[in-house]
Parts: C-alpha cells; structure tokens; sequence
C-alpha cells in the first residue's frame, strides 16, 4: 500500500519515484521487480514538490526551509541544498533532459537555474507580473528552453542561458493559470492546460492553434505532435 500523494516516473521507465510512502519516507523503486532501490532521508511531510530528472538518477525536493535538496536516486546520497537570494519558498521544479540542470520558480516571482555538474546558481529568470503558488516549469527537449508563466494569461519560452523570453504563447484572459505545460516529444507543439480547459500552441510561434473545453487538465501528446489524447468526461478519453 502507497500513502504516496506525488508520483514520478522518468522516461526509461526503470525506476519510480513515490513520495510518501507507507513509512512515511519518500522511495525510488523499481518498476521492474516493484522492489525498493532507495529511502530517501525525509519526511514527505516535509516536501513542498517533488522532481524527477528524465533518465531516473536525480530526485530533488522543494523543502519549507527554503532550499531544494538534490539526491542520486540509486543510493540515497545528498548531492546538494540550492538555494537563491531572495527565495523562501519554491513551487516548481523540473530537469533538463539530460540531467545536467535543474530550473525552478519560486515565491519572488523569478524562476532559478542551477547546474547540478557542481550545484552552481548559473541564471535567474524575469520577475512575473503576478506571483502564482502553482507556477510550473516545463523544459522542451532541446534542454535549453522552458515553457513558463510570465505574467497574467501569458506564458513564454524562455531561453536559460540568456533569460530571454524567445516566444510568447497569450491565452484566453480570465481563465485562471495553466496547472500544467506539456510539449510534443519533437518541440514542435505545446499544449497548456488549466482547471477544464487545453490550449494548444505552435511552439515556434506561440500561435494557438486550438482551444478544448470541459476537458481534463493532464494531456498527452504523440511524439510528432500531430494528436493528443486526455480526458474528455468521467471514465472517458478522447484523442
């Protein structure tokens, strides 16, 4: 049995990662045998967000002591506590594809970079307009840019070496914040999804292709960016 309120499972699908588990403890296990391959050293009581880098070797925490604390999935080693100026609370986190950086944002407004070769702070993103407790980071494959919300019904790609905002995707005002930012395994599309509504957008442009209402907020996209699939009503799924 699983207490766990967060999952992560990284893009071999080897190992996954459950935060709260029955002794209380976040575990990384094996998807194979369903056995335990690390406890890690803290409460999930004490984790604000859970991240998870795509390869299933990195798990880092957002903790209430203003820090991000950075394991190796195999052995339960701490590697490092990023911290930035400013910053006593972190939202949201994600891994670059690659494993070698770590961006989150947090109660400031910015948005970190961190390179986890040696835990340097390497960039810190514009300041949102408006600071929002569910403020996502996406990284697209090429691992040099995220999907970011930079301001009221608005959402950017944003370069991290440079923190230029390189693509601007506007949404449909009024209707709360994306919860979720999911692009194509090709880059080439990003769909944003808040509480009953999906956007679609041409990652390039920003353009909105299309929007979906009454829908599901977690959506999946095929690799060429051509279909997506989420849920349409109550034990129902649509593509």
């Amino acid at each position: 049995k699983l207490a766990g309120h967060r999952l992560g499972l990284p893009s071999d699908g080897q190992r996954a990662l459950v935060v709260g588990g029955w002794d209380d403890r976040p575990r990384v296990i094996d998807c194979t045998s369903g056995l335990t391959v690390a406890r890690l050293p803290l409460s999930h009581r004490d984790v604000d967000a859970s991240i998870m880098s795509p390869a299933g070797n990195v798990v880092a925490f957002c903790r209430p002591d203003s820090s991000i604390h950075v394991y190796d999935s195999r052995t339960a080693a701490e590697r490092y506590r990023l911290r930035a100026p400013g910053v006593t609370t972190f939202y949201r986190g994600a891994i670059s594809p690659d494993g070698t950086i770590l961006v989150a944002t947090a109660n400031t407004g910015t948005a970190h970079v961190w390179s986890l070769d040696d835990g340097r702070l390497t960039q810190t993103l514009a300041k949102r307009q408006y600071v929002n407790d569910n403020a996502y980071v996406t990284f697209l494959p090429d691992g040099r840019r995220v999907v970011l919300e930079t301001g009221k019904d608005q959402t950017s790609i944003v370069d991290i070496r440079t923190a230029e905002n390189v693509v601007t995707m506007q949404r449909t005002p009024g209707v709360g914040g994306v919860m979720t930012a999911t692009p194509s395994r090709d880059g080439s599309v990003v769909a944003l999804s808040s509480l009953g509504r999906v956007t679609v957008h041409e990652a390039s442009t920003g353009v909105m292709m299309y929007e979906m209402r009454q829908v599901d907020y977690h959506p999946s996209i095929s690799p060429d960016g051509s279909r997506i699939a989420l849920r349409v009503a109550e034990g129902e799924a649509g593509i």
